[in-house]
């Protein structure tokens, strides 16, 4: 059984395998095979452990806890921190891996698992299914006595390590000189793991207002955040704030709005930044790295600006991948995953936003305006709930015949493309076209064919 899918291991809390019994299991076998990568040493004895604000969290943190020192891992315990800051730290202080504790922008009752490198980077697949094989191979020797791992407390810490990624996100926002207004900002923290630090990094420099930064265990990503924008869009046309920002539950992606109120997605961020990277000539090698997801006017703002586009399939992983192997800067996902390789390791919700405002205040213009390089195709996207194998959309004759019809159909002057959750059990089908009426009557006639043979 794959228990990895796209983004570490995730399913609902206290249920197979998100149970502190196997989160054990997962940070053993993750150690064994990390130390054999090294022949034998380690450069490290430590590890470094975060999670976002949901209830379970502090289960799991105590379990991967327990098992890192089970194995001779002295563990600092990050308590509540993005998972860009787990990745930022993992390298900074030298240790061996990172564990985060997070769903994402799952609801409170799901809890997950990703594994970071020394390098602060995520675990490619095949080491994951190293970790897998080892999963269940209870035979390798335990250490004793001193050898055993300890919590390293935060008095044995010259500055905190959150405090230290916490400064260097705000060591990113570009100082101004002309005694500007500062702008207004409102920031939905999606009661997640960016609430504790918004104030800390935006205060002083920004104007700024904060909802949903208040978590109490449950109500992470509940009618918040980055999946849920309506109040952020509400309170950005009353406060009349230049702009608005979204994070999710573990903040590792940033969605906007503008001051008309409007959305502005993954898309329009990677274009205003890499359009404005390349006029800095600061776009390294001319590329941009993002998914098949991309939006259509996307592809053409990327042509008619003369950067070079180059898609993978859907998962920030894929992305990153990508950028590592061609030299790439920037890339992402439409969904807010934004990945600035020359400043983390991963998507950095905060990093995202800072990048973003310090282009608005730099360039002089509204948000609405950086993100007008993007005319956007009509596009729906329909999520389908199914109980079989997620696969069986390729071979099942009907939903076959079904797609196959629709690519026809808009053959030319649109895109269809379906394609199962890495995450959830949900197929999803995208359609962009020009008429919205059109691209949705025909999304919901292959959505209900798929409900019908997989529901």
């Amino acid at each position: 059984m794959n228990f990895f899918g796209t983004d570490g291991i995730r399913g609902q809390a206290n249920i197979h395998p998100l149970t502190p019994e196997f989160s054990m299991r997962v940070v053993v076998a993750t150690a064994k095979v990390l130390s054999r990568h090294h022949k034998g040493t380690r450069d490290s004895n430590i590890v470094v452990i975060g999670s976002d604000t949901r209830r379970s969290s502090q289960m799991l943190i105590y379990s991967t806890a327990s098992a890192a020192m089970s194995m001779g891992y002295d563990v600092i315990n990050l308590e509540t921190v993005p998972t860009a800051g787990l990745s930022y730290l993992t390298k900074k202080v030298g240790a061996a891996f990172g564990v985060m504790i997070s769903a994402s922008h799952n609801p409170f009752f799901d809890n997950g698992i990703k594994i970071f490198g020394p390098d602060g980077y995520k675990l490619c697949e095949d080491t994951e299914a190293e970790i897998e094989d080892e999963l269940f191979n209870d035979d390798s020797e335990r250490p004793t006595g001193e050898k055993i791992g300890k919590i390293k407390k935060n008095n044995e810490f010259l500055v905190d390590p959150v405090s230290e990624y916490v400064e260097y996100v705000s060591s990113l926002i570009e100082k101004s000189h002309d005694g500007k207004k500062k702008l207004k900002i409102v920031f939905d923290g999606a009661n997640g793991a960016a609430s504790p630090y918004i104030r800390k990094i935006f205060e002083n420099r920004f104007n700024i207002e904060l909802i949903h930064c208040h978590p109490d265990g449950i109500n992470i990503n509940f009618n918040c955040g980055s999946t849920h924008m309506d109040q952020l869009a509400k309170t950005v046309i009353s406060s009349h704030a230049n702009l608005g920002v979204a994070f999710d539950g573990d903040s590792d992606r940033a969605l906007f709005i503008d001051e008309h109120g409007n959305a502005i997605d993954g898309d329009h961020i990677i274009a205003m930044l890499a359009i404005d990277m390349k006029q800095k000539d600061i776009l390294k090698n001319n590329i941009v790295i993002t998914t098949v997801m991309s939006n259509l006017g996307f592809v053409r703002a990327m042509k008619e600006n003369n950067i070079n586009l180059i898609t993978t399939a859907v998962g920030d992983r894929n992305v990153l991948n990508e950028m590592i192997r061609r030299g790439g800067v920037i890339g992402g996902e439409q969904s807010g995953h934004v990945i600035l390789l020359d400043k983390n390791h991963t998507g950095d919700g905060l990093i995202t936003a800072v990048s973003v405002i310090n282009l608005v205040k730099r360039s002089g213009k509204k948000l609405s305006e950086l993100a007008g390089c993007v005319q956007k195709y009509p596009q729906v996207l329909i999520n389908i709930a199914v109980a079989k194998d997620k696969n069986l959309y390729k071979t099942d004759p009907e939903i076959v015949a079904e797609i196959k019809k629709s690519e026809e159909k808009f053959l030319n002057r649109g895109r269809i493309l379906i394609r199962p959750s890495g995450t959830e059990n949900l197929i999803r089908v995208m359609i962009e076209g020009e008429s919205k009426s059109e691209i949705t009557s025909t999304a919901e006639r292959i959505a209900g064919v798929i409900k019908k043979n997989m529901s």
